[in-house]
């Protein structure tokens, strides 16, 4: 068991945006249910705890945006120069160096700063033979993210809009840092699921598919109305 223990993932969650703040994830703490789900064996880990845990481990999972203090930025950045492996899900937590990319710009300027995210969109393998894209047959929907550009980091999968036509924007990201490996996902992984899984509030008819196929404009608001 302890074996065992120790390669198991350990998945922390940042932190979670303030009503009516800026984000690029949502319902971050939903990873716990996806990964139970899926049979994935994890551990929880605070953030508060996991500057004097880091040594501990060997992978790590991120979600979310934090505010980290500079002593765990250090252990993170060395962490991970000495084997570790790090996989960030819609988060750079100030760490853009080791990631190697660098936030894009906000389209519109406001009071408070602002923050781009990815929108409505399709992750577009770029890399078939990368293991966590071999598997893929088609490109994967997601809703909102982390809009980021390359510096130092491969860019492994690239988004399509709504649409499925080529934005230009990159929204999988490796980068080889020492011995270790960083790894950013910067569409919003929770929200996107939790999202197909329960659609969104219906205030208007659906839209039809324009061979006319599945009639939802029928005059009547229901579940179909607002289904991705």
């Amino acid at each position: 068991p302890r074996r065992c223990g120790r390669r198991r993932v350990r998945v922390c969650v940042l932190g979670e945006a303030a009503l009516n703040a800026a984000r690029t994830v949502s319902y971050p703490h939903y990873v716990f249910e996806i990964l139970a789900h899926a049979g994935v064996f994890h551990l929880k880990i605070e953030i508060a705890n996991l500057e004097s845990q880091l040594s501990q481990l060997r992978l790590l999972v991120t979600v979310g945006e934090g505010q980290l203090s500079e002593s765990l930025k250090a252990k993170l950045s060395a962490w991970v120069d000495g084997g570790g492996m790090w996989l960030s899900i819609g988060g750079l937590a100030g760490m853009e160096t080791l990631l190697g990319v660098k936030r894009a710009e906000v389209t519109y300027k406001n009071w408070g700063g602002g923050m781009r995210s990815l929108g409505e969109g399709y992750l577009v393998a770029g890399d078939a033979k990368h293991p966590m894209l071999g598997h893929l047959n088609r490109p994967l929907h997601y809703f909102g993210g982390a809009a980021v550009d390359a510096s130092d980091a491969k860019v492994i999968a690239s988004g399509n809009g709504a649409h499925g036509r080529s934005t230009g924007q990159n929204v999988l990201f490796e980068r080889a840092s020492g011995k270790g490996k960083c790894i950013l996902i910067a569409p919003d992984l929770t929200g996107t699921v939790v999202y197909i899984q329960q659609g969104h509030g219906i205030s208007r008819d659906g839209v039809p598919a324009p061979d006319g196929t599945s009639p939802v404009n029928d005059g009547v608001l229901k579940s179909d109305d607002g289904a991705v």
